[in-house]
């Protein structure tokens, strides 16, 4: 089981409280500490990986939770969460209920010539007991020869389109705010 390194990060950390260290293998490990329950975090990556390896340890450098998650926002595959003890207190699948996965998503924004390095501005997913899957991308690309920002809510189990909307900019709200501009171009969602 995965622990955390205490003395080293501590000899090796910056004035922030992180330690960024490249292993033999080419990972890009981002280390942490000064959580509120005296705890740590490390993330660990290749530059060319679409997700991240996930680690929270308690305060005395025994795991915690362990989980991957898309570097732009959400959790996925199975988390194992453990108690201070190290026994596994349990574990949770974020891939369920979804049967249009991050394959069907990549290949969807690439159809909507979405550079996948650069033009992605967030792309999550949610479902609770009450609330079927879905998937919400922003993205610079095409849509039905449209080009733009774009914010698209799909099926989480179908892929099917939900809401389009395409961002047309800022606008004013009272005397000093703002607030996103949107065109909705599609709305199946009632």
């Amino acid at each position: 089981m995965e622990t955390f390194d205490i003395e080293r990060f501590n000899k090796n950390k910056d004035e922030e409280g992180n330690y960024i260290y490249t292993t033999n293998d080419g990972y890009t490990v981002e280390e942490s500490g000064g959580l509120n329950d005296g705890g740590f975090i490390k993330i660990k990556y290749k530059a060319a990986d679409d997700f991240r390896d996930f680690f929270r340890f308690f305060s005395s450098g025994k795991l915690k939770i362990q989980g991957r998650f898309y570097h732009n926002e959400f959790d996925c595959n199975t988390w194992s969460y453990y108690d201070e003890q190290g026994e596994l207190d349990k574990k949770v699948d974020y891939d369920q209920p979804f049967v249009f996965h991050w394959d069907k998503i990549k290949a969807y924004l690439t159809q909507h010539e979405c550079d996948l390095e650069k033009d992605i501005i967030r792309v999550s997913r949610y479902t609770d007991e009450n609330t079927p899957p879905f998937w919400e991308l922003e993205f610079n690309g095409k849509y039905k020869k449209i080009k733009g920002r774009f914010v698209i809510k799909l099926d989480g189990v179908t892929g099917e389109e939900i809401i389009v909307k395409q961002f047309l900019g800022k606008k004013t709200v009272g005397k000093s705010g703002t607030t996103a501009d949107y065109k909705i171009l599609l709305n199946k969602e009632g």
